[in-house]
């Protein structure tokens, strides 16, 4: 039989992959930006991971070790079997003990992910001071080696259970614990207690089975299983044209017949417009109208009001808590009519959940926050929020739909009564709200704020607004828009709930699903099209019958823009606190000397990462361009109009410039950090920037409230490249 050595020499490949992705995922060297090492931490800043945290079994370094520890024991059986089988091709029952396969080698191979997990605490706990941190230490290598005797006796237990079956049914043992460790996979992974995190182990598993089946079967059988796999694919993912589709849609997608066409770039459709004057939809001189009017009555009849626009980028859950954050911060002024002149919000993804939210609160107490955590923690209640390891957490509820459903064969063949998208609605019970209950048609209505949504149609390239508004104007044949609405005349059963979520339709994390149109179309995020909602916001501004009733009705108008991704170098700060002593090169700390090693890890794989990165880069430059092109667009068009010249108009820009991820999973550390960012503790330059926008809105709001006056220069006035149309004008 053989050892350890001829084991390792055989497969080097093998056990070279499953030690280095689990090191450095649990170290968090990799996908940091998209919270990947968040899945792998324990979180004890969240509300109920404290009350949870000195429990062994359901802190994350428990399950992650004991799955860890699992992981290399199926490594090392299946490498060893295969090695059996090459020497030995009669020999059913090379494994004469299960206690020898597991000591010392499995054993040794379970160490790493304890290293990994110390250095993630010690990365973790760089504001923490020495006895917090030691005990920090000592409970997660408690936890960590509990994980490991509970998972060495869970490899000894299927190792047993694969010996006695061979012994009994006379089958060889790589047969037998193939199929015992598919079955235990299955029962992971359509099990309650299923994370993201052990999700990526049970991931890894199921790679170390089809490697053992690729190495027992001959390379021309290789061949015609890969062959056979990819028809099967090909011919599953096309044999039904709409695998996935969107709520109340139902009619279009079952029948041809009433499928809209898309409007073409020359001229439009007839079909398509014959919805056009849709009664239900507002015209933007109509809502105005309403916006101003509920100003009057709970603000002041004695002064025209302030328009307010809201942009929010996106970036999942770090938008919509920043989103969320800066409007809850301005709430809080208690300014006289401030947040009462909010009256359109638009963006992208993430930070459109919260402006949806802001829409459509209760009541002007309630803080988005709260709201938020309310419906995540009722959306996530019973078993599932005793396995997941922060308290905002809507990943867990997404992979588990991914992994039972969305991913597996019968979901293309038959399709699916709910996908994880439909399962990311859910994670927002408030938002399952109509479009309908955003329009007031009679003055005694209760007024709420408007939305545009604007999601990207990848096969035309362009952008589906999604708004209670008719926005006519903004989506003509010849621009790269198109309304929902005008197709699909489904705005009283519609929700905001799913607008939301084809808003933030980011790739492989939600389903990329099509509309029924002729032709059909994908949707994605909008971040694709406009991920900081200055783009739909302008175009908005930009009609001419919105600027006339502005110019008459109101005192300026102010673009407050919320990114939740800093783009002039100050992102991924830390929050330098004025109390901190300086750090010099000879001095540094052991987190500063951890952090630039794990910088020096993700270096090692730059190669491969850099085009990506470069893409990703050049993307946000333009971005930024092309925003600050369409801001001094507005200044130059309401400048020329107003009385008041270019003091009209005026743009905030607040910015996070944490580490914060960009997820549906945001620790409650990540929370805090993001908040410091708006209030006086930090001293870095973005923090203090976002103090000045502050500081400058209330002081704009105060000077204007007292003076009546159209909006003054209280702002910094900022100069950008003057856009084509406007230097036309």
């Amino acid at each position: 039989m053989p050892d350890a050595r001829q084991v390792f020499s055989r497969h080097p490949a093998l056990f070279s992959f499953l030690i280095i992705i689990t090191f450095l995922s649990i170290a968090g060297s990799i996908g940091v930006a998209y919270g990947f090492h968040n899945l792998f931490r324990e979180h004890p800043d969240d509300e109920y991971g404290v009350n949870r945290w000195h429990f062994i079994v359901f802190s994350t370094a428990f399950q992650i070790q004991v799955y860890a520890t699992a992981l290399m024991g199926l490594g090392y059986g299946v490498a060893f079997l295969l090695c059996a089988h090459e020497q030995s091709p009669d020999e059913k029952q090379p494994i004469q003990s299960a206690s020898a396969m597991i000591w010392p080698v499995v054993t040794i191979l379970s160490l790493p992910p304890i290293i990994a997990n110390q250095i993630a605490i010690l990365d973790a706990c760089a504001e923490w001071n020495l006895r917090d941190a030691l005990t920090l230490h000592g409970i997660g290598l408690v936890q960590s080696l509990c994980g490991l005797v509970v998972g060495l006796f869970v490899c000894y237990l299927a190792l047993s259970l694969v010996k006695r079956t061979s012994e009994t049914f006379r089958f060889s043992q790589i047969v037998v614990t193939t199929a015992i460790s598919a079955l235990l996979l299955l029962i992971v992974q359509f099990g309650p207690m299923l994370t993201p995190g052990i999700g990526f182990f049970v991931a890894l598993a199921w790679c170390v089975l089809i490697y053992a089946l690729f190495a027992v079967i001959s390379w021309s059988a290789r061949h015609w299983l890969l062959l056979s796999v990819a028809v099967v694919l090909l011919i599953a993912t096309n044999l039904r044209e709409f695998p996935h589709q969107f709520p109340t849609l139902d009619a279009y997608y079952a029948s041809a017949e009433i499928r809209p066409k898309l409007p073409n770039s020359v001229a439009p459709d007839a079909s398509a417009s014959s919805n056009a004057q849709s009664p239900t939809l507002q015209k933007p001189v109509t809502y105005l109208d309403s916006w101003k009017r509920n100003y009057v009555e709970k603000v002041s009849d004695s002064s025209k009001p302030i328009f307010i626009v809201v942009a929010a980028s996106g970036g999942g859950y770090r938008a919509t808590y920043w989103t969320a954050s800066v409007l809850d911060h301005i709430v809080d002024q208690k300014l006289p009519g401030l947040h009462d002149s909010i009256g359109l919000l638009t963006g992208a993804s993430g930070g459109m959940v919260a402006s949806a939210y802001y829409a459509l609160r209760p009541d002007d107490t309630k803080k988005i926050q709260h709201l938020i955590d309310s419906d995540l923690i009722a959306a996530n209640s019973g078993l599932r929020r005793y396995f997941q390891n922060a308290e905002r957490d809507s990943l867990t509820a997404v992979i588990q739909q991914l992994m039972t459903g969305d991913s597996i064969l019968p979901a293309y063949l038959f399709g699916t009564a709910t996908d994880r998208g439909q399962i990311l609605e859910n994670q927002w019970p408030l938002l399952k709200s109509t479009f309908q209950h955003l329009m007031q048609p009679e003055p005694q209505s209760p007024w709420r704020p408007s939305l545009i949504f604007s999601p990207f149609l990848i096969d035309s390239g362009r952008a589906l607004l999604m708004s209670n508004l008719d926005l006519s104007d903004v989506a003509h044949p010849n621009s790269r828009v198109v309304e929902f609405f005008k197709l699909f005349p489904v705005q009283d059963k519609f929700t905001i709930a799913t607008a939301a979520r084809m808003n933030a339709s980011f790739p492989y994390i939600s389903p990329t699903i099509k509309l029924p149109t002729e032709p059909s179309q994908r949707v994605v995020d909008a971040g694709y099209f406009d991920n900081d909602g200055v783009g739909t916001a302008t175009s908005f501004l930009e009609r001419e019958d919105v600027q006339e009733w502005l110019l008459n009705n109101a005192r300026g108008v102010v673009l407050l823009r919320i990114n939740a991704f800093a783009m002039d170098g100050t992102q991924d700060e830390e929050c330098v606190k004025e109390e901190q002593p300086k750090t010099f090169e000879g001095s540094k700390t052991p987190w500063q000397q951890l952090r630039n090693f794990l910088t020096r890890l993700n270096g090692s794989v730059a190669w491969l990462t850099s085009p990506l990165e470069g893409a990703w880069a050049a993307r946000n430059a333009s971005s930024r361009s092309a925003s600050q092109l369409h801001i001094n667009a507005l200044r130059q068009l309401y400048g020329e109009r107003a009385d008041g010249g270019g003091n009209f108009f005026a743009d905030i820009e607040i910015t996070n410039g944490t580490h914060s991820a960009m997820s549906w999973h945001l620790p409650g550390s990540e929370l805090q950090d993001m908040e410091r960012w708006l209030g006086p503790v930090c001293i870095n330059p973005g923090a203090k920037k976002n103090r000045a926008e502050l500081a400058s809105l209330s002081k704009l709001w105060r000077e204007s409230e007292i003076s009546a006056k159209p909006l003054l220069s209280t702002i910094r006035d900022r100069r950008f490249p003057i856009h084509p149309r406007a230097e036309s004008r």
